[in-house]
């Protein structure tokens, strides 16, 4: 390092792709470390991170010298879960508190994930029966065995959010 260079750190945000120069893409940030993460990064100058994640590599078993680029957050549109409680509270609790299976808090994570596939433009313009086995193999390495309790939540989602 010469005497005019700077050690910059950035938050890292492992994602399954990179940005090219001048491009963007919306990212829907539902766990609560990238959630933190964004606020940090919004504190300071924008800039984070992408790492391009390989799949089925845990992300703290990425090797090293991967593929990945800076980005910065330019817009913030934050997920209103008060979107999907009439959803949640018509189609779900009564059954999933009597089961056990969760409380809204849960489905809150379906309701999101939904929202995120369809503002992923890699499945704009696509109909929901085209992408469900992404959805699936996404959500079932995330929340392993759960696919059938969520999956009519995470189509909600996908079917009311609007692509980008």
């Amino acid at each position: 390092m010469t005497s005019s260079s700077v050690d910059v750190r950035l938050p890292i945000f492992p994602l399954g792709m990179v940005l090219f120069p001048g491009t963007s893409a919306p990212l829907h940030l539902f766990e609560p470390r990238y959630r933190q993460m964004l606020a940090d990064v919004r504190a300071k100058d924008s800039r984070f991170g992408i790492l391009c994640a390989l799949e089925g590599v845990p992300e703290r078993e990425l090797p090293t010298g991967r593929i990945g680029c800076v980005a910065e957050v330019v817009d913030v549109e934050p997920f209103d879960p008060s979107d999907y409680r009439e959803h949640y509270e018509t189609n779900y609790a009564t059954l999933s508190q009597a089961l056990g299976l969760g409380d809204f808090a849960s489905y809150e994570l379906a309701y999101k994930f939904g929202s995120e596939m369809r503002m992923d433009r890699r499945f704009a313009g696509e109909r929901w029966s085209t992408i469900e086995p992404n959805a699936k193999k996404s959500w079932e390495a995330r929340n392993p065995g759960t696919w059938n309790h969520f999956q009519e939540a995470v189509k909600h989602a996908w079917e009311r959010a609007k692509d980008r």
